[in-house]
Parts: C-alpha cells; structure tokens; sequence
C-alpha cells in the first residue's frame, strides 16, 4: 500500500504512525494520573479518613477499573498486533 498512487497524494501511512504514537501517549498519561490518583487517595486513606476508604469501593470508582482495565486491554493488543493470529 505504501508505494501505490495513493499513497503519493495521502500518506496513510505517516497517518497510522501518528495515531499509533498518539494512542500509546493517551494510555501512558492515563496510566500515569491513575497512579497518582492512587497515591493520594491511598495516603488520605491511610491518614484515616474514612471518606477516602470508602470512595475506593464506590460505584463510580469500580466503574473508572473497569475503565482502566480495558484500556490497558486495548494497549496490550496493540502492542501484541503483530505476534496476536487472528
């Protein structure tokens, strides 16, 4: 695909390259405020504040690991997409 006529006038192929490096930046930076999301909610609950404990297993919060967890998902088969038969 990248040495047809195509290609000349619209580089799909630079095009994938950016997504690609855009889609690892979006889950690195999420990963990373995840983290320090838990850091602080983790201290303030060791301070023993017990809103901050409970906040842990409150319905929005299942709902942000269940958001995190396909995230990660979706990063781990991107990275795999070579090696993974479909």
């Amino acid at each position: 695909f990248s040495n047809s006529k195509l290609n000349k006038y619209l580089p799909l192929d630079k095009a994938l390259r950016i997504h690609i490096h855009l889609g690892y930046t979006m889950v690195s930076i999420v990963f990373s405020a995840t983290i320090v999301f838990f850091i602080f909610f983790g201290l303030s609950c060791s301070e023993g504040e017990q809103a901050f404990c409970d906040k842990f297993t409150s319905e929005i919060m299942i709902t942000g690991y269940c958001i995190l967890g396909l995230l990660l998902l979706m990063a781990g088969t991107a990275f795999f997409r070579h090696s993974i038969p479909y």
